[in-house]
């Protein structure tokens, strides 16, 4: 794995349910809407890292307002996973989404034009 594979696919099952990425050594960050399609009552997830090593994973903590999920990473020394290093966006840099929602959506990329902007989740929280 190199140290740019910190997006991960999310599944339950043969299901994809979206994408994510990692977060810390023991969380993945997704959309909550991501996991419209879990199994009720079954927050049991499987985490695919690089398309080719999978964890087990557990929806931790919900947020409908910011339409965030954490899921947690209980076998947290299973694989080494690659945590990103954040930093604030600058004017020109380039940005990219390596996963979709689906096959009818391309992939996402782009240049950062402007900032800050407003952002207004699926929640409708700023």
């Amino acid at each position: 794995m190199t140290t740019g594979d910190y997006w991960v696919d999310i599944r339950q099952g043969d299901r994809r349910l979206g994408a994510g990425f990692i977060l810390t050594t023991c969380y993945v960050l997704t959309a909550l809407h991501c996991l419209d399609d879990l199994d009720v009552g079954n927050d049991a997830v499987d985490i695919l890292i690089g398309g080719t090593e999978s964890v087990s994973g557990r929806v931790y903590r919900r947020s409908h307002e910011a339409d965030l999920a954490l899921i947690d990473i209980p076998e947290r020394d299973a694989i080494q996973l690659a945590v990103p290093n954040a930093d604030r966006a600058m004017q020109g840099e380039k940005w990219r989404n390596p996963y979709r929602p689906s096959t009818r959506y391309a992939e996402m990329s782009g240049n950062i034009d402007a900032f800050p902007i407003g952002y207004q989740c699926e929640g409708h929280c700023p």
